[in-house]
């Protein structure tokens, strides 16, 4: 069973964890944790939904991301910005920019594209303030003063992608199953996706195959992104026990109060 999908007006790709089973037979609990698109383009109605639903929103993005689509307030809720990008992690986000540019190399380069991005995913499990950054993302859920977490990031696919996994396989949700919620984000997500690339023709004056193949490796989940980062933190860090309580400052008490805490 993957998270659940909320209906809102203007929000695509929000959903509920609750309902995921782990490998033990538990559940995840519903109205607790969250993961999401940039909230910048909810309504009034959307705004009431998550002020109904959510305690503290966790908000990914670099400062120029919430400078140019900023989250709106929301009565009620508390709202935490925790970057997972340092400066030496802006490569996909310029990745991103270049995407309307027609001499830029990596939308004539399908493969290229591919690539870049797996790299960017790898430093997820790479640098060090980034590591940092989900380790205190996981310490958040851990504060009982929240109803529930909403985190977030643009597409709520790349870095909000990522801690979710690693939260998952956490709490104990099999490999599989994680890597299926996070495709998910390609059926609520694929709007923003074909827009892309009719952008990318109205400012090219042509789409080719190579060209549409690259956008989808920028702006499409593919399982071995998070496969491949996961591989990766286990190969720094020994296994994923060592990545958790190493890297991520997890220990055993706090991983077994994250599964009373979330778990049924």
């Amino acid at each position: 069973m993957t998270s659940t999908k909320l209906e809102f007006d203007n929000l695509l790709n929000v959903r509920d964890l609750g309902g995921m089973v782990t490998k033990d037979g538990r559940k995840i609990k519903e109205g607790k944790l969250f993961r999401s698109c940039l909230l910048y383009d909810a309504s009034d109605k959307d705004k009431k939904i998550l002020a109904d639903k959510i305690g503290i929103i966790v908000d990914f993005r670099s400062d120029d991301e919430i400078a140019s689509r900023p989250d709106p307030e929301i009565e009620g809720v508390a709202y935490l910005h925790l970057p997972a990008y340092d400066n030496t992690m802006q490569a996909g986000q310029n990745i991103q920019k270049t995407a309307k540019d027609p001499s830029a190399k990596p939308f004539h380069d399908a493969d290229r594209t591919r690539r870049a991005m797996a790299g960017v995913y790898m430093r997820f499990a790479e640098n060090e303030f980034t590591v940092g950054q989900f380790g205190t993302f996981l310490h958040i859920l851990l504060d009982k003063n929240y109803k529930s977490v909403l985190w977030h990031c643009t597409a709520g696919k790349d870095r909000t992608g990522f801690a979710t996994a690693i939260l998952l396989k956490i709490l104990g949700v099999d490999d599989a199953s994680i890597v299926e919620d996070y495709m998910l984000t390609n059926q609520y997500w694929g709007s923003e996706v074909e827009k892309a690339k009719q952008d990318f023709r109205k400012e090219n004056g042509y789409l080719l195959p190579e060209n549409e193949r690259a956008l989808e490796y920028l702006h499409l989940a593919w399982g071995e992104y998070v496969t491949g980062t996961l591989d990766r933190a286990c190969e720094i860090y020994g296994d994923f026990d060592h990545y958790v309580s190493e890297g991520l400052h997890l220990t055993e008490a706090e991983i077994a109060q994250l599964k009373e805490m979330y778990l049924e």
